[in-house]
This record gives C-alpha cells, sequence and structure tokens, in this order.
C-alpha cells in the first residue's frame, strides 16, 4: 500500500509540478523520488533458493557470497 501512495505522489507530482510549474508540488516529486531511491537502496536482496525437509541422517551445507547493490546489474535488480 504504501508504495501506490508514494507512486500516485511522484505521477501527481510529476505532471502538477514539474511539468505544471507548481513549485510545492516539484517539492512533493523530489521527496517520493528520493524516498523510492533510498528505499531501493537499502532493500535486502534475499530469496529462497531451496526449501526442502530434511531427513535423518541427511546434512546441510550453507554458503554465501556478498556482492553489493552496486555490484549487481541494473537487468538483476529489476528481476529480483
Amino acid at each position: 500500500m504504501p508504495g501506490r501512495i508514494i507512486g500516485g505522489l511522484k505521477t501527481r507530482g510529476w505532471i502538477r509540478g514539474v511539468r505544471g510549474g507548481n513549485r510545492a508540488w516539484t517539492w512533493v516529486w523530489v521527496g517520493a523520488t528520493g524516498y523510492g531511491l533510498v528505499r531501493r537502496a537499502v532493500a535486502r536482496c534475499e530469496r529462497v533458493v531451496l526449501h526442502e525437509p530434511l531427513r535423518p541422517g541427511e546434512s546441510l551445507l550453507i554458503s554465501h557470497t556478498t556482492t553489493t547493490w552496486r555490484e549487481q546489474s541494473r537487468r538483476k535488480r529489476r528481476r529480483s
């Protein structure tokens, strides 16, 4: 729900502010766009890779490689 509200403010700010010349709506657009960029930059990119029950006698090896947000390609960030 907050994403829809921010998206609506961005759209209205762009139309009424940036394109329409209203300074207050321009600042609404700047704030909503900035909020979205910061939210995307600090978001966790975790996803479930495997989901299986372990039976008695089975083991599990967990390995992790760290990649930062900037190291990922733009296409990978949009798909996740």
